[in-house]
């Protein structure tokens, strides 16, 4: 898992009993919120989910 040093994850990495590799990297915006999220499934681009957050004063 590699996060940075605010104590976001940018990115998971799950093993499971078949040997593949599933990787999640995550985007943040200014207030470190995750707005894009991309899967991988042994390096094949498998989903992206994006998030539009509206902030209110």
């Amino acid at each position: 898992m590699n996060i940075t040093t605010m104590g976001s994850v940018i990115e998971e990495i799950y093993l499971n009993d078949r040997d593949s590799k599933r990787t999640i990297e995550y985007e943040f915006d200014e207030r470190g919120n995750w707005i894009k999220s991309i899967a991988y499934v042994d390096g094949e681009q498998q989903n992206i989910i994006v998030r539009e957050i509206e902030y209110f004063e």
